[in-house]
């Protein structure tokens, strides 16, 4: 072997064993890394916890419930429909409804459950790596403006990232580590059932749940032709499952809504302003620096990462993918930074991983120029040199000291990163008291204010002024109701309201009282599943009013309503309201006293020509 190719090799080792010590070398003990990490996980607990029975449905939540509405399991299975909603959310919902009932908290459960599930299976995951690196991923999980968002949705996403990640690890681990034929079979059956559930949910993360596929077959070809037969059958053993069991699921759906499909297509793509303003979407952050400074982290950390965890490498490979079929297929809407990011949401976890990699080290790297800088200046003020007991004491000093202190200053650099994002993000409103709209898209359609479409539509609404004597009057203290409500965010000022009364705001449903049971983006009077969501008000019927414990009743004349694609005529309900006396009347809203006099309701549903 030539001589320069020996030193290249030895120098390349060298490096890898000293990215190895950096990151795994700690004096941390076993129970004060899980107090840390419990701390981590009851604080993810809390930001995603907090009023969460007390959220809406609002945009695409409703997809589901028009979509088991309308048709059967059976047809729910075979149809993936041209208005976004995920297959398998679909039918539980409809198993719900047949089995017991459908509200906001039961549908948003397993997201949440899966969510918070993943803040300890990361750690548990990484932690036989480097149990510093574990806790840093564990909080930057935890602390995800986005991840929290997405856990507190009727939406797919919470757990599509979790089980994409679960396939990557059991393909890695099958490839890597199993031996044993159980080991083999269980890696097998945990990448087939985790990466075809995760294509079912979302068929956008197929590229990455299969770029494993793509990376050990090109990889192990390149290294070893002679073994080309060996490599062919342990694809095919994980293959040919994972292909079955995808196809059963996606195959009938894809031929009962090609067409669909196909409309969607075909027409955008993302621009460079796109891949500027994403960053933001993912780490859920406005500040500029802040983002920055992550993402500077995260490539700082990104060669270690690669060396070190071969997962990485297939999900880097795997995003890859996903931006190469997004180039090839165009769809809708991909210029759009927060749709464009949900594209790509499989690489949050790898951006956090980085980020958590590229801080340790880049703290370890510091206190090697701090210790090499001490060193030569007590050789400068030393005139005797230390006998060698007294060197091999201050060197065992030196790393116990490091092996404590810099895994803690790392944590605390990152807690306090994590902070400011927390800060420049939309969490502080989520922890405002009464909320009950954090699944809007006013709070995370981008977190540039100036880039904000659906808040800047609905803050151009006239400004709600209340009598003093309203906002101050303990007896109004409770829920309020506001109609009439369409499900997008665009179209629903439940925000504005919340934020100047500072109370929870109901929405509710003029289907059966003073309209025809047909208004779009609202709930029929008379569902054909058993639906009874907690944080709406079926305004037909009195003894929601009663049950929900309803004080005031807001209804927004025609200039506080924004204007929807699909006009609803609500000259009815406007010709009913005036024939009843309001507590407050202006040119906008038409406020009735419920708690006060509570026979307003009866008289309402009585005087109501729509039965």
């Amino acid at each position: 072997m030539p001589k320069n190719t020996h030193t290249a090799q030895t120098n390349t080792q060298t490096t890898t064993q000293t990215i190895t010590q950096a990151l795994t070398q700690t004096a941390v003990q076993p129970w004060a890394v899980w107090a840390i990490f419990m701390l981590i996980f009851m604080l993810g607990c809390w930001l995603r916890l907090d009023q969460f029975t007390q959220q809406i449905l609002i945009d695409d939540e409703w997809h589901a419930i028009f979509r088991i509405e309308e048709l059967s399991i059976r047809q729910l299975y075979r149809n993936f429909g041209y208005a976004d909603h995920s297959i398998p959310m679909t039918i539980y919902y409809a198993l719900l409804a047949k089995l017991t009932t459908v509200n906001e908290t039961l549908m948003r459960l397993p997201g949440m459950i899966i969510s918070i599930a993943f803040i300890g299976a990361a750690f548990i995951y990484l932690k036989t790596k480097s149990p510093v690196i574990a806790l840093l991923t564990a909080l930057f999980i935890a602390c995800s403006p986005l991840l929290i968002t997405y856990s507190r949705i009727a939406r797919p996403y919470a757990f599509v990232i979790p089980f994409a990640w679960v396939a990557l690890a059991a393909f890695t681990y099958y490839w890597e580590q199993a031996k044993s034929q159980r080991q083999i079979v269980m890696s097998i059956c945990c990448y087939s059932l985790f990466a075809a559930t995760a294509i079912w949910a979302l068929p956008v993360i197929g590229p990455f749940v299969i770029a494993p596929f793509i990376y050990y077959a090109t990889a192990n070809l390149c290294r070893d032709k002679s073994q080309l037969l060996t490599h062919c059958w342990r694809l095919c053993n994980i293959g040919i499952p994972f292909s079955l069991l995808t196809l059963v699921l996606i195959l009938p759906p894809l031929i009962g809504s090609f067409d669909l499909l196909s409309a969607k297509g075909g027409r955008d793509l993302p621009t460079l302003e796109t891949y500027q303003q994403v960053v933001y979407v993912w780490l859920g952050n406005s500040h500029t620096l802040v983002t920055t400074g992550t993402l500077l982290l995260a490539l700082i950390g990104l060669p270690a990462t690669l060396t070190q965890f071969p997962i990485v490498r297939s999900a880097l490979l795997g995003a890859l993918l996903i931006l190469l079929s997004i180039y090839l297929s165009k769809p809708a809407w991909v210029f759009n930074e927060l749709t464009f990011g949900r594209y790509l949401m499989a690489i949050l976890p790898l951006l956090f991983l980085c980020a958590s990699v590229g801080a340790y080290r880049t703290i370890n790297f510091l206190a090697r120029l701090r210790h090499s800088a001490l060193n030569k200046l007590k050789k400068l003020n030393k005139k005797t040199p230390p006998n060698t007991h007294e060197k091999q004491r201050a060197k065992k000093k030196n790393i116990l000291t490091q092996g404590i202190t810099l895994p803690l200053i790392a944590i605390i650099s990152v807690g306090l990163l994590n902070g400011q994002i927390y800060q420049h993000s939309i969490l502080p409103a989520f922890k405002q008291p009464n909320n009950s709209n954090t699944a809007s898209a006013y709070y995370y359609f981008s977190p540039n204010p100036e880039r904000n479409l659906v808040q800047q539509t609905i803050q151009a609404l006239p400004t709600l002024t209340l009598p003093q004597a309203i906002k101050n009057n303990p007896k109004y203290n409770g829920n309020l109701v506001l109609a009439p409500f369409y499900f997008r965010s665009d179209y629903w000022a439940g925000p504005r309201y919340e934020a100047a009364l500072s109370q929870p705001v109901l929405p509710g449903f003029t289907n059966g009282l003073c309209n025809p049971d047909t208004v779009i983006g609202e709930l029929s009077a008379h569902p054909k599943r058993n639906l009874h969501f907690d944080n709406f008000v079926q305004l037909s019927q009195e003894n929601d009013w009663i049950n929900k414990d309803i004080r005031l009743f807001i209804w927004q004349k025609p200039a506080m309503r924004p204007t929807r694609s699909h006009p609803v005529s609500f000259d009815a309900c406007d010709a009913l309201f005036d024939k009843f006396p309001a507590l407050y009347e202006d040119k906008y809203v038409k406020i009735f006293d419920i708690v006060n006099q509570p026979e307003l309701v009866n008289q309402m549903i009585t005087a109501s020509k729509v039965r």
